[in-house]
């Protein structure tokens, strides 16, 4: 080497040094961006002289990119990384860092940029002569924009290749740490010749797919399913064949790298019941489940303006385990009663610096309105809702959850419920309200039904009649419900048969199940309470509207469909 040259590089060299130190500040006060720009002006110096660290700058400036989640820049990073690598005749890692451009250039559609790291594949893959990567590589070139020069290539390769083509795919972008994923594999034959006894086998020359022969221009399709692992590749290592001169030859399959992702789980939950001016606390839970630390978690998520919200653990979280579970925390006061929904996003990093995001199922944030400790008194025969009544739709709830833990529908027709009703024993019970509509008691007695099967429902003018039927799961007896609605000038009048085949404890059951409709009534709607139905009108007004209605036989169809409207109970839990 002359003085001169030898001035010049010792020149560069002190410069490189002097933007280490610089690029390492800027790192340190986290100016990634200066950090990156710095790196690759240290590469650029460092390749003109031919020093091999120029591929270490590349990914430091790649590593750094990460952090400002510039795709592109990234992607830039990791060419540089490989042209630098296939000027040192480094062929392996020019294929990698190729990949690694590839994958952040598509993210940022720069589909040029993708072309440049397909012929720079193409041409690492000719120099270690592994000829399928190559013609694979020129091929999605290709699909990008037409070129004369790479189409030669392949035509070129495949004239000097009388084996098998292998292609693979993965059939899912991105696979969760854990979860099956699947390969696609094409076995072509682009050669002039017969292959026969075609294997495919992997690295313990265990045979994942054998084909009989194949034909010029032939071409075989097979699928092979593996749990998806952190760095895993496909299993194909080689394949072996039988040329037309009877000679078994084999070769090396290239690598197909499979996006595993952390297999993380986003899960929102209230930890207790919404009230108005009541604080609660919203949870979002992050589990990660893989093998490996996931970083730099941060949660995206706008609550509704009903909702006066106070993090607790903030937004962020610096680090989460493998195996480990950790939230984010909010208390929250809810202002007016609704239901609303909101939609949390969770970003974070693999030990790799590879960003991803996850969107769980939007969350259902559901309101309860407390009754009032007292109603406006009005005049006439109306009475306001006592306290006692008050403590009594308290008490409800526990009984409701009592319910729905014993209760399960029952399946069975409306001529088997008639049937029923003439043999078991029944009890009768109800109840008039005013300030409340038809269709919003009908809505509530559905909902607080639910538990057991719909068996019919009728509807002519302001009457409505149920039937549901269900079960005990702890003493298999068989419940019916007839419930009739009736509107009566300003009244609604909700009447109740319970029919089961035993008569021990169904007027205090029945009462509690027209108590839970009632005090739901009450909370929500302020329907005032009248007075309770005697009995004996309980059973008229029942009688006369099942009459009507001719169940247990051919139903109108006009009967069936009952328009059930969106209700305030809907929107609420008691």
């Amino acid at each position: 080497m002359s003085k001169a040259k030898e001035k010049e590089r010792k020149g560069v060299e002190k410069e490189i040094e002097k933007l280490v130190k610089k690029a390492d500040r800027a790192k340190d006060r986290e100016d990634y961006e200066k950090a990156v720009s710095l790196y690759q002006e240290i590469a650029r110096l460092a390749g003109s002289i031919k020093d091999k660290r120029a591929v270490d700058f590349c990914l430091d400036a790649a590593k750094h990119s990460l952090k400002t989640g510039e795709d592109f820049k990234t992607g830039w990073s990791y060419k540089c990384a490989a042209v630098y690598s296939l000027a040192f005749k480094d062929f392996n890692n020019t294929i990698n860092f190729g990949l690694k451009a590839i994958e952040y250039f598509s993210k940022s559609n720069s589909m040029y940029a993708v072309q440049w790291c397909y012929n720079i594949i193409g041409e690492a893959s000719e120099k270690i002569e592994d000829y399928d990567l190559a013609i694979k590589s020129y091929r999605k070139s290709l699909e990008i924009e037409y070129s004369e020069e790479i189409d030669k290539k392949i035509k070129n390769l495949l004239k000097i290749i009388p084996h098998p083509t292998i292609n693979q795919e993965c059939e899912e972008e991105f696979t969760k740490e854990g979860e099956q994923t699947g390969i696609k594999i094409r076995v072509s034959n682009e050669t002039k010749e017969i292959l026969n006894n075609i294997k495919i086998v992997d690295e313990d020359s265990n045979e994942i797919e054998t084909i009989p022969s194949l034909k010029p221009g032939e071409t075989k399709t097979f699928r092979y399913r593996l749990v998806a692992e952190e760095g895993m590749k496909s299993p194909l290592s080689k394949v072996i064949w039988i040329d037309a001169d009877g000679e078994k030859k084999e070769k090396k399959i290239g690598s197909l790298c499979i996006h595993v992702k952390p297999n993380i789980e986003i899960k929102p939950y209230l930890k207790n019941t919404l009230e108005i001016g009541k604080h609660s606390y919203f949870v979002i839970s992050v589990m990660n489940h893989s093998k490996h630390p996931i970083e730099d978690v941060n949660l995206e998520i706008k609550f509704p303006v009903e909702l006066k919200v106070q993090p607790v653990t903030g937004y962020s979280m610096k680090r989460v385990e493998p195996k480990e579970e950790k939230g984010f925390v909010f208390k929250v006061l809810p202002t007016v009663v609704g239901k609303t929904i909101v939609k949390p996003a969770v970003n974070f990093r693999d030990i790799n610096g590879k960003f991803y995001r996850e969107t769980p199922e939007p969350f259902m944030i559901e309101e309860s309105l407390e009754a009032p400790s007292t109603l406006p008194i009005k005049t006439g025969p109306m009475m306001p809702v006592k306290k006692e009544n008050i403590d009594q739709l308290k008490r409800t709830e526990e009984f409701k959850r009592y319910v729905e833990s014993f209760m399960q529908p029952e399946e069975m027709s409306e001529p088997e419920y008639v049937k029923l009703t003439k043999k078991f024993r029944p009890v009768s019970t109800g109840y008039t309200l005013k300030g409340v509509d038809i269709e919003t008691i009908s809505n509530h007695v559905m909902e607080e039904c639910k538990g057991m099967k719909l068996v019919g429902e009728h509807a002519f003018g302001d009457e409505r009649l149920y039937m549901f039927a269900g079960e005990s799961t702890k003493t298999e007896r068989t419940y019916l419900l007839t419930v009739v609605v009736k509107k009566e000038n300003d009244f609604m009048h909700v009447a109740f048969r319970l029919y089961s085949d035993k008569e021990e404890g169904l007027d205090d059951f029945l009462g509690k199940v027209a108590n839970i409709i009632k005090y739901t009534i009450i909370a929500m709607s302020f329907a005032t309470e009248i007075q309770k139905i005697e009995v004996k009108e309980t059973i008229n007004i029942i009688d006369s509207i099942v009459q009507r209605s001719r169940i247990g036989g051919k139903l109108r169809k006009k009967d069936k469909n009952i328009n059930i409207k969106d209700s305030v109970v809907q929107r609420t839990e008691l």
